[in-house]
């Protein structure tokens, strides 16, 4: 029998009992505001990760805004499935 392919999204948090106790997922970088505001395109949430961290290091700002935007737009809503870390 062949195995399914499935993802599995790897969320590593500090703050294990505020996920499993709350039954939620998040991420920091409050400074990024609600994202789900930003335009659906990468290049966008480039665009505003450049303007709240104007001095980030050009190698981070496409890692970092990669992982926010993977956040809002390819990680599923339900159901999640979890590895958490410290």
């Amino acid at each position: 029998m062949a195995a399914a392919n499935k993802t599995v999204w790897g969320i590593h948090t500090m703050d294990d009992p505020l996920f499993l106790n709350q039954n939620l997922i998040a991420i920091g970088w409050e400074e990024m505001g609600n994202l789900s505001a930003i335009n659906t395109s990468r290049d966008a949430y480039k665009e505003k990760y450049i303007a709240v961290y104007p001095d980030a290091k050009k190698g981070s700002i496409a890692t970092s805004a990669g992982m926010l935007y993977r956040f809002v737009h390819e990680v599923p809503l339900s159901p999640v499935p979890l590895i958490l870390s410290p």
